[in-house]
């Protein structure tokens, strides 16, 4: 009698967990679109401050991770001429700790950057090597992190700090040239 009562309880509890699971499974995944713009410091000292903005994808299978996919584009500037800038096109993994009132997050990804620079013979110690206009694709990462106020009607708005690296390529030889550098970026997503 008492197995029969333990195959009954082991059979409820596997249809539980069955029926359970089936639920999770047929939940939408939570997709949003963000819209984040802000400020960009180059890590070359040569530029001044510059802005930037980013178009942003993101697919949460779960509640404390995300997957995005982002388009972006930043400059900075030095004097009258010369400039450098950047579009991204990146994917990033999210990690998200939900808080009381807000989430916050840290992220990291990688992707590839159509870099650009020109009026580069302004600059100091401008390489002969170099033209003072030139354009390359390279391969870049980021770190990010921030926090997210869930507003009202999906809507999120969020704070967000990021670092990017991007390899040289031919600016390597170029010590003024660096297309990476630090993010503060602010912005809202939209839920659908």
């Amino acid at each position: 009698m008492t197995f029969c009562r333990l195959l009954t309880l082991l059979a409820t509890l596997t249809s539980i967990f069955t029926f359970n699971r089936l639920a999770h499974a047929a939940e939408p995944l939570q997709q949003t679109v963000l819209l984040r713009a802000g400020a960009y410091f180059s890590a070359s000292k040569s530029f001044e401050p510059g802005n930037g903005i980013d178009l942003v994808y993101s697919v949460r299978p779960i509640p404390y991770a995300a997957l995005e996919a982002s388009i972006g584009y930043y400059r900075a500037e030095s004097g009258t001429t010369a400039f450098l800038s950047a579009i991204p096109l990146t994917v990033s993994a999210k990690a998200i700790l939900p808080v009381q009132y807000f989430n916050i997050y840290a992220a990291g990804g990688a992707g590839t950057y159509y870099k650009m620079a020109g009026g580069l013979d302004g600059l100091p110690n401008h390489s002969t090597e170099l033209p003072s206009d030139h354009s390359e694709f390279s391969l870049g990462y980021h770190a990010n992190a921030g926090v997210e106020y869930p507003a009202t009607g999906g809507l999120t708005l969020f704070l967000d700090g990021k670092y990017v690296y991007v390899n040289q390529g031919k600016f390597r030889s170029y010590d003024n040239i660096k297309h990476g550098g630090a993010f503060l970026y602010g912005g809202f997503a939209l839920l659908f």
